[in-house]
């Protein structure tokens, strides 16, 4: 199994995970998050409009789920094509190796 770990743009959130169900995936978690990396931060409009700030931190999502090894490639790419914006916001995936899982529930490893 393997886990994989998606920061994308906030936009893009719904349209991958949508990708994601209809692709199969069981599982997917997502948690709204701020960063601070290497791309512009956006312009805040305060007070009416009449104060404009550079925000201190990106709004970012991050999208987590763990599959089988065999779909590793179909759910990364269906990740990219969907979440691609072509701007220098797009951010990054990961794949990590899951060596254990265990239910909660029946105390099982599974």
């Amino acid at each position: 199994m393997k886990r994989i770990d998606a920061y994308i743009p906030t936009a893009k959130r719904n349209s991958v995970i949508d990708a994601l169900v209809k692709l199969g995936v069981e599982g997917v978690t997502f948690v709204k998050g701020n960063g601070k990396g290497q791309r512009k931060r956006p312009l805040v409009e305060e007070n009416r409009g009449t104060t404009k700030t550079v925000s201190e931190y990106n709004e970012i999502d991050y999208i987590t789920t763990v599959v089988d090894d065999s779909k590793i490639n179909k759910v990364v790419d269906t990740i990219m094509d969907t979440a691609h914006t072509g701007y220098n916001v797009d951010e990054k995936i990961f794949v990590y190796a899951v060596e254990e899982s265990y239910d909660i529930t029946s105390r099982r490893k599974e």
